[in-house]
């Protein structure tokens, strides 16, 4: 397995100022291809990756995700740095979804 970067051209990102620092460097890095195990992850596994705010991921598109993380193995899903209660909140509906966060 080699690790390829996707460019998406008719993509957008719309930043904010609101957006903690940790969050913002972490999406540079990933659009400069810094190395994902930098930032704690397996260096073997799939990642998928997702850096929208919480509010953003509705129960369906979790759901998808979830079936993910079961079917596929060794995968692991990277989010944006979120608060505690966010945190609590998604580990808590992965659970519900037999996956262990």
């Amino acid at each position: 397995f080699k690790e390829h970067l996707l460019y998406m051209p008719e993509s957008a990102f719309v930043g904010s100022h609101r957006q903690a620092h940790s969050a913002v460097i972490h999406q540079q890095a990933v659009r400069r291809g810094w190395p994902f195990w930098n930032y704690g992850l397996p260096k073997d596994d799939i990642v998928l990756a997702s850096f929208s705010a919480p509010y953003k991921v509705d129960p369906e598109i979790f759901s998808v995700w979830m079936r993910i993380l079961r079917h596929v193995p060794k995968t692991v899903l990277w989010l944006m740095s979120v608060s505690e209660e966010s945190k609590t909140n998604l580990r808590t509906e992965a659970k519900m979804r037999d996956v262990d966060p």
